[in-house]
């Protein structure tokens, strides 16, 4: 069993791709091989594909794949591996585990891959939430009393064109009058 993630993190909300293989059949018969993984919760396999003509069954949180490798043989893997946006932990971890016809090909291995923003993004968005609000909205207070003021004013002028008398109501037809 051989494999590995690219280098770098998984972001919340976005799919990683883990490429490997599975051999190759060091033996002089052919083996059997049921390859397995779990993940921890927050993280979901999307897929799992064996090229070589394995199948793979894929539940949320786990997967299993059987394939027969002739004497020499490998096969390619591509795990797919979703990094939930609301939940994905820190760190994912994911146990694998082959097992075959020959109780010594027998092996497991556990993945560990960071997840969280690695970008000028989330260095931002951090920044905002670490921002010092109790100085900031002495600015906006003008802003806005004066928003507030003009929802105020509207909404009295309509209050007041709805109660005038229809022969009073300014048209263009009919001006307002003014009085000398």
């Amino acid at each position: 069993m051989n494999l590995s993630f690219a280098a770098g993190r998984i972001d919340p909300g976005t799919v990683g791709i883990m490429r490997g293989t599975l051999g190759p059949n060091g033996t002089d018969e052919t083996v059997t091989v049921t390859f397995s993984g779990r993940t921890d919760s927050g993280m979901i396999y999307r897929a799992v594909t064996l090229r070589e003509g394995g199948q793979c069954a894929v539940l949320t949180l786990n997967f299993s794949c059987a394939i027969t490798l002739e004497p020499g043989q490998a096969a390619a893997l591509e795990i797919y591996l979703y990094a939930d946006a609301l939940n994905a932990p820190g760190i994912a971890r994911q146990q694998f585990t082959t097992t075959t016809n020959l109780t010594a090909q027998a092996n497991s291995q556990t993945s560990s891959i960071p997840v969280g923003l690695l970008n000028e993004s989330a260095t931002l968005a951090s920044t905002f939430s670490t921002f010092p609000i109790a100085t900031f909205p002495g600015a906006l207070i003008p802003l806005l009393a004066l928003l507030l003021l003009a929802l105020a004013a509207t909404e009295t002028e309509k209050r007041r064109r709805r109660t005038l008398p229809s022969d009073t109501k300014p048209s263009a037809t009919n001006p307002p009058r003014s009085e000398s």
